[in-house]
C-alpha cells in the first residue's frame, strides 16, 4: 500500500524467554503506537493495567 520498510535498520524492541511475556510485551508495544500498520485485533482484551 505504498509503504516503504528499511530492512536494515530493524530494532528488537524487547527480549524475554519466555512465550506467554513476549506476547504481553508485543501486545503493549502495539497498542502504545497509534499509526501501527498492524491490524490484529488481539490487543483488545489486553488488560487496561498494562
Amino acid at each position: 500500500a505504498g509503504h516503504e520498510f528499511n530492512w536494515d535498520d530493524v530494532r528488537i524492541l524487547d527480549e524475554d524467554p519466555s512465550f506467554l511475556r513476549r506476547i504481553i510485551s508485543e501486545m503493549i508495544h502495539i497498542t502504545r503506537h497509534n499509526n501501527s500498520l498492524n491490524i490484529q485485533n488481539d490487543t483488545d482484551n489486553l488488560d487496561k493495567a498494562h
